[in-house]
Order: C-alpha cells, then sequence, then structure tokens
C-alpha cells in the first residue's frame, strides 16, 4: 500500500475521504450482515409460518390475513429504503472530512495565515454540512411518518383480525 504523494493530490484521493470511505464501507457491511438481513428473515419466516397456521384452522381467515399483510411489509421496506438511501449527503460528508482532515493535518500552516483564515476555513466547513443537515431533517420526518405507519399497522392488523376472525366465529359457528 505505498503510493506517491502526488496521487493524495486528486480530491476524490484527499485522505480524509479514503478514511470516511473506509469506516462508511465497515458500518455498511456490519449493518447489511447482522441488522437488516436478520430482521428480514425473521419477518419474513413469521409471516409465512402466521400464514400457514392461520390456513391449517381457517382458510377464510388465512385468506383475510394473507391479502392484508403486505400493508405491514410496506412500513418494513420503507424504513429500509430510507436506511440505504444517500447519495448526495454522502458526497457533502466526503468533502466535509477532506477539509477536516487537512486542516487538522495541516493546522500550523493555516494558523500561521492569521484568524481571519481560520474563520474562512470554519465558514467553509460549515457550509459543507449545510446539506446534510438539510437534509437529515427531511429525513427525520420522513423516517418519523414511515415509523408512525409501521408501528401503528401493527396494531391496527392484528385488531382487524380479529375483528374479522369474531365475525366468522359469530356467523360460522366456530369453536
Amino acid at each position: 500500500m505505498h503510493k506517491q504523494i502526488g496521487w493524495f493530490d486528486n480530491k476524490a484521493r484527499a485522505p480524509g475521504i479514503l478514511t470516511n470511505i473506509i469506516t462508511e464501507d465497515i458500518s455498511a457491511v456490519n449493518g447489511l450482515t447482522t441488522e437488516s438481513l436478520s430482521i428480514a428473515v425473521e419477518a419474513g419466516l413469521g409471516l409465512f409460518f402466521s400464514c400457514l397456521i392461520c390456513f391449517i384452522f381457517s382458510w377464510p381467515l388465512g385468506i383475510v390475513v394473507t391479502l392484508t399483510s403486505p400493508f405491514m411489509v410496506l412500513g418494513g421496506l420503507g424504513m429500509s429504503k430510507l436506511q440505504f438511501n444517500q447519495k448526495a449527503v454522502d458526497d457533502s460528508y466526503k468533502q466535509a472530512n477532506a477539509l477536516l482532515n487537512d486542516l487538522i493535518m495541516n493546522y500550523r500552516t493555516v494558523i500561521s495565515f492569521g484568524q481571519k483564515n481560520v474563520d474562512f476555513m470554519l465558514l467553509r466547513y460549515n457550509k459543507l454540512l449545510e446539506v446534510p443537515h438539510q437534509s437529515n431533517i427531511k429525513k427525520a420526518h420522513i423516517s418519523g411518518l414511515f415509523f408512525g405507519y409501521s408501528q401503528s399497522i401493527r396494531f391496527i392488523f392484528i385488531g382487524f383480525i380479529f375483528f374479522v376472525a369474531a365475525l366468522f366465529v359469530q356467523k360460522y359457528d366456530y369453536d
């Protein structure tokens, strides 16, 4: 892993950007292998076996459960899509991390140019973080909406299934 010093002069290969990429890749692989995959498998198997058990005991109720279950899946899919969709934000973070890394590595040079230069660099750093800040505010509202939907739809789904089951018990005299 030896590169000429000129290789790092390219903005896309600044040490801060490379460090940020490695860190994000590790966290993405960790999140994919442990959190997302296990939750998706658990939810899929739970849905499959619950529909199967429902068909064994009451096929009309099994049909109702199978037809209404996509509403529950929609909430989970929305949350997972929001979790892994961050292209524009990542570029701004890369630039901000590269600037911050250069400032830290060359802090003596930056300070030697005076307080006006330090203030300019901090202002530039703040401007680079405005795009992720605005994007995160928007994402927080959308995430809150999907989280509220995914949490409430579970209880609405269970209540609806109990209501339909009570109607079937009343109409068909199930024991």
